[in-house]
């Protein structure tokens, strides 16, 4: 409707991921070049966590089209399946080829399959997303993939993306032997100011706007709105400029920001299941046990990432 009105030649403020709209920050680019070092190195188990439309999606898809075809990828966003479901399914997305109707059964055939991706110089990696939702018995059986090993090497790294209630999950006794596998583990933060204005120009960029549209008020107060979350900023850019072409306006300011976020649902509901930028000390290695015991609200949780400069040197 309004792409007419700014010489726009896509919509730029689409919530699906679309890889032509890929922007990268230094948060994204940190947990990208962490992933792809533990995958090719096999570290094993590998986590990232992130709060809702924070990027994790098109992270994930922009990690897996960037690996070789000597990785061999399974990528299982169901959460929901249990069993013999969740072994079929995973045996067809990661190219296994024989059928079989017990766990057992599945294990020696996948124990077998991977030992031809060995042979032929392959590996094999397994993504699960939304795994916030996977039962804490699924998540067990799971964790026994990472001890295959072939020798001294990972048959099969392991990827779980979930939400931040994972890193609540990964707390609980039963998982202590998951927990204790976790190679590298990133958690993934909203944008900052400056990021969030870059996002906003980067996406126009594409969609073909060759000047900016929004003002810097305009950007700061979108940023103050969402707290930085990529998903409430394509939401709420969107309906601005619908807003602003059916005023007949060229141009974004910090007035139609506001009405956009009005007419989005009630002040300050937006945001509400959202949190600002991070104030607290992170979690890391050295964390202490009291410190864990805490109660944690999303802010609260940040793992660093471990020796960054190796990673950026090796990736």
């Amino acid at each position: 409707m309004y792409i007419e009105h700014f010489c726009l030649s896509l919509k730029p403020f689409q919530i699906n991921t679309d890889q032509r709209f890929l922007y990268l920050s230094e948060k994204h680019q940190e947990a990208l070049a962490m992933l792809r070092y533990g995958i090719l190195n096999n570290r094993g188990v590998l986590v990232l966590t992130g709060d809702v439309g924070t990027g994790k999606t098109i992270l994930i898809r922009t990690l897996v089209e960037n690996l070789g075809p000597e990785i061999r990828t399974a990528v299982i966003s169901d959460p929901g399946l249990r069993g013999l479901d969740f072994f079929k399914f995973m045996a067809h997305a990661i190219g296994m080829e024989t059928d079989f109707n017990t766990k057992g059964e599945f294990l020696i055939c996948f124990s077998n399959f991977l030992d031809s991706l060995f042979a032929a110089n392959q590996e094999a990696l397994l993504i699960l997303d939304e795994a916030q939702y996977i039962d804490p018995i699924q998540l067990e059986e799971i964790r026994i993939f990472s001890d295959l090993e072939r020798e001294n090497n990972k048959r099969l790294n392991i990827f779980f993306v979930g939400q931040n209630e994972f890193n609540l999950m990964l707390m609980d006794t039963r998982l202590r032997a998951l927990k204790q596998r976790i190679s590298s583990h990133y958690h993934l933060e909203p944008l900052s100011l400056k990021e969030t204005s870059d996002y906003v120009q980067h996406r126009l960029k594409v969609a073909g706007c060759d000047r900016p549209l929004f003002i810097p008020s305009a950007l700061e107060e979108i940023f103050e709105i969402t707290n930085g979350y990529p998903r409430l900023i394509n939401i709420l850019c969107d309906l601005c400029l619908l807003s602003a072409f059916v005023k007949d306006l060229y141009e974004i300011d910090p007035a139609i920001v506001k009405e956009s976020a009005a007419e989005l649902m009630h002040p300050n509901q937006l945001n509400e299941q959202y949190v600002g930028p991070s104030k607290n000390k992170p979690i890391s290695a050295h964390t202490s046990d009291a410190e864990i015991q805490r109660p944690l609200a999303p802010e609260n949780i940040r793992v660093e990432p471990t020796t960054m400069s190796a990673i950026k040197t090796t990736a």
